[in-house]
């Protein structure tokens, strides 16, 4: 074993070689500290606080992000960066009332490239919480600050439509939709929404029209190929009922026949028109009707009550 000076000169030795390793080795500088510092000296330096915001974003230090942002908007309100940032910041905390504020001053100056790109994407994604949240207003407020910047896009001028229309305002609902259907006449979706509000605004010949395009244009089982469906069912049925009551019976049978070719197995339409030939006393047609409607509802009581009738007259 080495005596005891020789150990002491070989840790001596050690530590000399460390010592000069350290030496060599670059030094860390945190650039959050860096910043800090620099922003000392200079608090009024827009650029060194964006700097310092960022940093703070990528260690998730989001409160102090919020924070440095703030400091460059109170120094620059229509800074675009501080603006996307702080709409971002209030968008993850769920503030999106305050988040639309950052971005309709961001559109309204709209920065080229990819933070623009952000900006609009944040804008169509905060708007659709607004309206989760029935802040209907505020929600198309920041569409329509969208809509000044691409005023092509389908899914907002949609949207606009669909929340003009909830806020009762029918006159724009009809004017974004239809502008809508300008860049995208094949939507079938589109025309569903319009062929709605048309139905709800007394103008049947009109949602007939729209709503016959969707059931060329749309899929077999596809949402709005359903929606039209069932309002041409109603709008017949309207119809039919109309008919009915005023004694035109011919007229009546056919817009219940219209009703059933859109929706067959529609049991008020097969009851009613097997109704109405049993008032004209043409018996065998409304046995015909009665029975596709026992054959949906056997246990119907009302049907198999006319259907008893209905044999009675047929046996006399």
């Amino acid at each position: 074993s080495k005596n005891p000076e020789t150990k002491e000169k070989a840790r001596q030795r050690l530590a000399r070689l460390r010592t000069v390793e350290e030496q060599g080795r670059p030094r860390v500088v945190d650039p959050v500290q860096q910043l800090e510092s620099a922003l000392a000296a200079q608090p009024q330096d827009v650029q060194l606080w964006i700097r310092l915001g960022e940093a703070y974003l990528v260690r998730q230090r989001y409160d102090d992000a919020k924070r440095a942002f703030l400091r460059v908007f109170r120094l620059s309100p229509d800074n675009s960066v501080a603006n996307l940032r702080l709409a971002e910041l209030s968008n993850r905390d769920g503030d999106y009332a305050r988040a639309k504020d950052h971005l309709i001053e961001l559109l309204a100056e709209l920065p080229a490239g990819s933070l623009g790109q952000a900006a609009i994407r944040l804008s169509i994604a905060v708007a659709s919480s607004l309206k989760a949240e029935r802040d209907l207003r505020n929600s198309v407020r920041l569409l329509e600050a969208v809509a000044v910047v691409i005023p092509r896009d389908v899914t907002v001028l949609g949207n606009l439509g669909v929340i003009y229309r909830e806020l009762g305002d029918i006159r724009l609902a009809e004017l974004y939709f239809r502008q809508a259907l300008d860049v995208d006449p094949d939507n079938a979706l589109l025309h569903a929404n319009l062929a709605s509000l048309l139905v709800d605004t007394e103008r049947p010949d009109d949602a007939i029209e729209a709503l016959e395009k969707v059931l060329r244009i749309g899929g077999e089982n596809d949402s709005a190929t359903l929606q039209a469906r069932r309002l041409l069912t109603d709008i017949f049925m309207q119809r039919a009922t109309v008919h009915a009551r005023n004694g035109e019976g011919d007229l009546a049978i056919e817009a219940y026949k219209q009703a059933l070719e859109y929706t067959p197995t529609h049991l008020p339409a097969l009851q009613s028109l097997g109704l109405v030939y049993f008032n004209m006393k043409d018996f065998l047609n409304a046995r015909d009707y009665f029975e596709r409607a026992r054959d949906l509802s056997p246990l119907n009581a009302p049907i198999n009550f006319s259907l008893g009738k209905i044999y009675e007259e047929l046996t006399m």
